[in-house]
């Protein structure tokens, strides 16, 4: 049972400050002193019991900050959408189903926080919130996102892992190429069959997860994502990267783990930026001649494919500590044997040639 004189001493602290701190206070509903603060410019209802919250949220027409995570919330007064200054908000950890059309009235809104719902739809009208720079959502049931979605031009980063999300998810009138600065994008442990070739043109994103669907294939136009730096495809279904691929120059990470690819791209070796290479558990015979290229290449897996042929001793030169790490990944991998005896040989000194495109040709 909430403690009444610890919820007086908040609420009078709020009628002298800005601030109405909540948090934590065994409460089941707002006390109504708190929608006559007309002056507060943040409200913390956190860590209660909260199952609504009603119409008298309209009141608080100064309000910035409204948090109301850990609570019980199954619904929001359509009167939040009074809320003109409201820049943040936090409903994680909630039972929300739903959230009402006037929040888009909230146009000074920069992030909101809906991890750990039970949301299906954003409102219709979500794409206007024209400040919104994050939109986390974690842990809900979304299936997919409102028409009008990309005209978030000034959002940076979505997170909508652990959803139920799929190929129909993504309509064209999403205009998810519209969203000029999105630089993050996390939609693992969806249902995605289908890449959606709009993500393409996001040219400002550095950071793509779509670990754990159930992705067939990438589009050639994929070489658009010019500062690409990270991405997470493991644990999908594809079978080869499209011959456009190591034209992303930037790519730093890249994680193809549990999939069933049986041959990567002749120019792999131009991913000059690569640092992580991860490729454990697919169905590999052999690595293209042009991996010795990766120079800057840090960390790598590589078992629990069907190696034929040995890996090129040049990919592993002067690189000592990855080259004991492909001993072991190989080492464990019974029918790469051949490739571990390759390694093994410490006395190995290759031959420095370059690479042609000949050599390349050669591979097909």
């Amino acid at each position: 049972m909430a403690d009444a004189e610890e919820i007086a001493e908040a609420l009078q602290d709020a009628k002298d400050g800005e601030e109405c701190d909540l948090c934590g206070k065994n409460l089941t509903e707002i006390p109504e002193a708190v929608f006559a603060m007309d002056h507060l410019l943040q409200l913390d209802i956190g860590e209660n019991t909260v199952a609504s919250i009603g119409a008298g949220i309209g009141n608080l027409t100064n309000l910035e900050r409204l948090y109301c995570e850990e609570n019980e919330l199954v619904n929001i007064d359509p009167a939040i959408g009074a809320l003109g200054a409201l820049q943040e908000l936090t409903l994680m950890k909630n039972k929300l189903t739903s959230l009402p059309e006037e929040l888009c009235n909230c146009q000074e809104l920069e992030s909101i926080f809906l991890d750990d719902n039970d949301i299906e739809m954003l409102p219709a009208g979500f794409g206007s919130l024209a400040k919104l720079g994050g939109l986390k959502m974690n842990n809900n049931k979304l299936r997919a996102f409102p028409h009008g979605f990309g005209n978030l031009e000034a959002c940076e980063g979505v997170y909508c892992e652990h959803n139920e999300l799929d190929d129909a998810s993504f309509p064209n009138e999403c205009e998810f190429e519209k969203m000029a600065n999105l630089k993050e994008l996390h939609l693992g442990f969806n249902t995605i069959n289908t890449f959606p070739t709009s993500f393409c043109f996001m040219v400002s994103m550095e950071w793509l997860d779509m670990r754990d669907n159930s992705v067939t294939a990438l589009p050639r136009a994929i070489n658009s994502m010019v500062n690409l730096k990270r991405l997470y495809l493991q644990n999908n279904n594809l079978t080869k990267l499209p011959t456009s691929f190591p034209e992303l120059t930037k790519l730093e990470w890249l994680n193809l783990e549990s999939n069933d690819i049986v041959k990567l791209p002749n120019k792999t070796g131009d991913l000059a930026s690569l640092k992580g290479l991860f490729l454990r558990n697919n169905k590999l015979e052999k690595l293209p001649k042009s991996i010795v290229r990766l120079v800057n290449l840090e960390d790598t897996t590589l078992s629990g494919n069907p190696f034929t042929e040995p890996i090129p001793g040049e990919f592993l030169l002067h690189r000592s500590a990855l080259r004991q790490s492909v001993s072991v990944e190989l080492a464990s991998t019974p029918c790469s044997a051949a490739a571990a005896e390759h390694l093994a040989n410490e006395s190995f000194v290759p031959a420095m040639g370059a690479i042609t495109e000949e050599d390349e040709e050669e591979e097909d």
